[in-house]
């Protein structure tokens, strides 16, 4: 018999999948729910949520460089996991329009359970 005989011939099955894993969209989803303010005139209270979110929130600071907070944005959303009920991060007009936050509010999107 060949060596070639004895080569498995297999199906191949092609499926969709995002190019990186950060296109996902749980890829920078914290354990614990996201929730993000948009514009300087939401609060939490604009959110019907359940009580066990808002037991024990923590209000996440984004810094006012936006390559500063991309820099600590996935760290920052990896530390809270296990100590709050939830992570409040309030995004400014100014942030929203501006084209340096795009790819940090992408990610926020990306990682939040509940938006306003």
């Amino acid at each position: 018999s060949s060596a070639a005989s004895d080569v498995y011939k297999g199906q191949v099955e092609y499926t969709e999948s995002p190019v990186a894993p950060g296109q996902l969209k749980h890829h920078y989803m914290p354990k614990i729910p996201v929730i993000l303010l948009k514009g300087n005139d939401k609060e939490i209270e604009d959110l019907n949520l359940d009580k066990e979110i808002l037991k024990n929130p923590v209000n996440l600071e984004l810094n006012s460089s936006a390559v500063i907070a991309a820099r600590d944005l996935y760290q920052n959303l990896r530390d809270f996991d296990h100590k709050h009920s939830s992570i409040v991060i309030k995004l400014s007009k100014e942030q929203l329009d501006s084209e340096k936050w795009n790819g940090i509010i992408n990610r926020l999107n990306k990682a939040a359970s509940y938006s306003v």
